[in-house]
């Protein structure tokens, strides 16, 4: 790392569920997390199975700052390829390092959790792979440069074990499985780089 006293970490999907857990939960005195999601502005709140969740980076990042690390909201959508790089600019702009990068985005489809077969659901199901998938791809992409650079040490993707059991239908496990096969090849490539690459399965 280039300052070993201070990391500097980015959690994608940050304003709520795993994402804002592993953001809260893992700082520390002297950290800057930086918190990437849609919904940024306390209040925000969005669908979700019928339900309404409030879902704030405003919100993560006051908890950070709490604990004596700097949270730094950083609003995007990952849908787009663009706010990606335009994403990694800012890191290296800004921190000029980056040590830890955690992907927690998901995009969640009303779809996702029917009781039916995947041929009555919605071919717009296929977002899930969008966000979870490819942009954790083109996210790792842009910044494993700035990682190597700056001796980072690990990249991390949320998965289940829906890679491995049938759960939500075969695009949730397709996913799934794609994640955990992309981190392992990660690794194989980032080995003479000293920074581990790696797979969770919530839960």
């Amino acid at each position: 790392m280039t300052n070993k006293n201070k990391r500097v970490i980015l959690v994608t999907g940050a304003s709520r569920g795993v994402g804002k857990g592993i953001a809260e939960g893992m700082a520390r005195n002297g950290d800057t997390i930086i918190c990437a999601a849609r919904s940024q502005k306390k209040g925000s709140t969005v669908q979700q199975f019928g339900f309404e969740i409030q879902s704030s980076l405003d919100e993560t990042v006051e908890k950070i700052d709490a604990k004596g690390a700097r949270g730094v909201a950083y609003s995007i959508d990952l849908n787009n390829p663009k706010e990606i790089l335009d994403l990694s600019a800012f890191i290296k702009k800004e921190f000029g390092q980056l040590d830890l990068l955690i992907h927690s985005a998901c995009q969640i489809h009303d779809d996702l959790v029917q009781p039916k077969p995947y041929w009555e659901k919605s071919v717009d199901l296929w977002s899930v792979m969008d966000v979870g998938l490819k942009s954790n791809y083109l996210l790792s992409h842009a910044l494993t440069p700035l990682m190597i650079a700056s001796k980072g040490k690990l990249i991390v993707q949320i998965s289940s074990h829906g890679a491995m059991c049938y759960m939500h239908g075969p695009i949730y496990g397709a996913q799934k499985a794609g994640i955990d096969k992309m981190a392992f090849d990660m690794a194989y490539d980032l080995k003479p780089h000293d920074i581990c690459s790696l797979s969770l399965w919530s839960g």
